[in-house]
């Protein structure tokens, strides 16, 4: 009938519950797309455990492979330096010579106690390096590469502290931490002195020590005083009194770095850091003493000879007060020359610093004007204050708040510098030589500095980067540069101080009981190599007539330029051979003339 209802069709059916289930989809979708959103964002699921999917893993293990990645790079960087160092040069006089001399009078007298320069008491130079070149030789026996080496690693854990330092600072700038190793390994001075056999990477390690104790130590804690005390006496024991200019003054203004919730009660702090001074100042004297005693001499003769500074004639040594003011561009190189630091600089000048930051400005500043009022100054004292200035430039370059200022400037990069460079290089043999720079400067030829020009200008068209991946490759560069400076150090003087043929012939005259002379200023240079174990006469020309009548089987050595002896016959000259800018003659005693004209 035609009121009835028409039944729909099994077809029609299945069609209309398609239609509401598509229209049902949508709200799904959004429904559960709003619960993953929240869940996101909140991080947990409704039962509150963390939720971690693959997504999240991936990346969390991207970052940690990342970091190993990066670490092991600037290692290899590290490795690369130190093996260019090893492999490229030998010992040099007289700077590692004397080191290596003096271990080895403590090594075949077995007074460790004691440092010694040809028979004679060294107390100028601190014990603590010469403890680990001998605990070296119990293991590997005596040997040249272990006193070479030992510094390098020393160098390498002064960068671990270096980024223990800058997290103890700043716990949450994880670039600044990741980063400030590399800036302090690419330092052109840092790089150079690796693998040389001197003692100023062992001061930076104790520095860095007793500054990191001072900073967790002034927040209140207790043991301040017996722990900076240890410290600071391992820092007199391996550098000297000089060793206080890095660590007094910062323990000194505390209260103007130092985060401590209590800003009263700082008369606590202070007799902390009287005792510590005590306590080092006493393992201190208590070495001396014994030391002394062991020489037969008074502790206060000993005293006189630990209070002055051991120069090294690598650097020029005569400079006026001015010098470090020179110096600080050409140790902090090429750092001081990268206008991003200095933009990044300008753009802080009126925020307010933290703590980590008015901290390393107090040991940097501090330090520098201490060291103009000593009478040695040369750049090797500046190596305890690299880390200071190097966490400084990190936390300018590298902090999350600061990182894009300046960064797409045109006059971020080192364009404008490495153009710079060649062109004072390419000028600089025409102009006068000034006598604190080193002499192959003006020995090079114009065409170096042009091509480094030309590369600077190549420079201008690289695509832009950003501060991290600018920092790594002026790194890499830097570390080929002193890489490539080793070679040519090892291929320009390597052969200039050859002297095996003169220690053989050393080796041999005392092991035949004759005496030997030298007619020179003498600091050890053919001790070890001829591993003499008795101390050679030192003499001026007036006390050689002496010596060659009352030494007749003796030799004697002399130098060109220098005064020489008369002899009888030509059969008296032993050996004439180059060694450095000289030539250096030894003599047989018994047929000169007994006359010191």
């Amino acid at each position: 009938m035609f009121w009835r209802k028409k039944t729909p069709k099994p077809k029609e059916k299945h069609r209309k519950k398609r239609r509401r289930r598509r229209r049902a989809e949508p709200d799904m979708q959004q429904t559960l797309e709003s619960f993953v959103v929240e869940e996101i964002e909140i991080g947990a699921a409704p039962g509150g455990a963390p939720v971690e999917g693959p997504k999240t893993k991936r990346r969390s293990r991207r970052k940690i492979f990342s970091g190993v990645r990066f670490t092991f790079a600037w290692i290899g960087l590290w490795l690369l330096i130190v093996a260019a160092g090893l492999v490229t040069r030998g010992v040099l006089p007289p700077d590692e010579t004397r080191l290596l001399a003096m271990a080895w009078d403590m090594w075949q007298q077995q007074t460790w106690l004691l440092p010694q320069l040809n028979g004679e008491p060294w107390f100028r130079q601190s014990p603590v390096s010469l403890w680990m070149i001998l605990a070296g030789w119990q293991f590997w026996g005596v040997n040249e590469w272990w006193p070479r080496l030992m510094p390098a690693l020393f160098g390498f854990f002064a960068l671990v502290l270096t980024s223990v330092f800058a997290r103890t600072i700043w716990p949450d700038q994880k670039e600044v931490v990741r980063y400030a190793p590399v800036l302090l390994l690419a330092t052109g001075l840092w790089a150079m002195v690796q693998t040389l056999a001197v003692t100023d990477l062992l001061v930076v390690c104790a520095t860095l020590i007793t500054l990191i104790a001072a900073f967790v130590f002034a927040r209140g804690r207790r043991g301040a005083g017996i722990v900076l005390g240890v410290t600071t006496g391992f820092g007199l024991l391996v550098g000297g009194l000089i060793s206080l200019i890095y660590v007094l003054p910062v323990m000194l203004l505390a209260p103007f770095w130092s985060e401590r919730s209590n800003k009263s009660g700082w008369g606590s702090w202070y007799g902390s850091v009287v005792i510590a001074l005590l306590l080092a100042a006493g393992m201190w004297i208590a070495w001396l003493y014994l030391a002394a005693g062991g020489a037969g001499l008074e502790w206060q003769q000993a005293l006189s000879g630990a209070t002055s500074i051991q120069a090294l004639d690598l650097f020029y040594k005569h400079g006026s007060w001015w010098w470090y003011f020179y110096l600080i561009p050409l140790v902090f190189f090429p750092w001081s020359v990268w206008p991003l630091g200095w933009i990044r600089l300008w753009q802080v000048r009126s925020r307010r610093l933290d703590s980590g930051f008015t901290l390393c400005m107090i040991w940097g500043i501090s330090s520098i004007v201490l060291l103009v009022l000593l009478p040695v100054r040369q750049p090797q004292l500046m190596l305890p204050l690299l880390p200071a200035y190097i966490l400084l430039l990190t936390w300018l370059l590298m902090h999350e708040d600061l990182r894009t200022i300046g960064e797409d400037s045109f006059f971020a990069g080192m364009t404008f510098p490495v153009i710079a460079i060649g062109f004072l290089l390419a000028i600089l043999p025409g102009l006068p030589k000034v006598e604190f720079l080193p002499p192959f400067i003006w020995q090079m030829s114009p065409l170096i500095g042009v091509a480094i020009a030309a590369l600077g200008i190549v420079f201008s068209w690289t695509p832009t980067m950003d501060t991290g991946k600018r920092i790594m490759s002026i790194a890499v560069t830097t570390m080929f540069v002193v890489v490539a400076g080793n070679f040519f150090v090892g291929y320009q003087i390597g052969d200039r101080f050859q002297s095996s043929e003169l220690n053989t012939l050393l080796y041999q005259a005392e092991n035949e009981g004759r005496a030997i002379a030298h007619v020179a200023p003498y600091q050890g240079e053919f001790h070890f190599k001829a591993r003499l174990t008795k101390p050679i006469s030192v003499l001026t020309k007036e006390q050689t007539r002496a010596w060659i009548l009352q030494n007749p089987t003796s030799l004697m050595v002399t130098y060109s330029g220098a005064w020489q002896p008369v002899a009888i016959s030509e059969s008296a000259l032993v050996l004439d051979m180059p060694y450095g800018d000289k030539t250096i003659r030894v003599w047989d005693a018994g047929l000169l003339i007994p006359s010191p004209e």
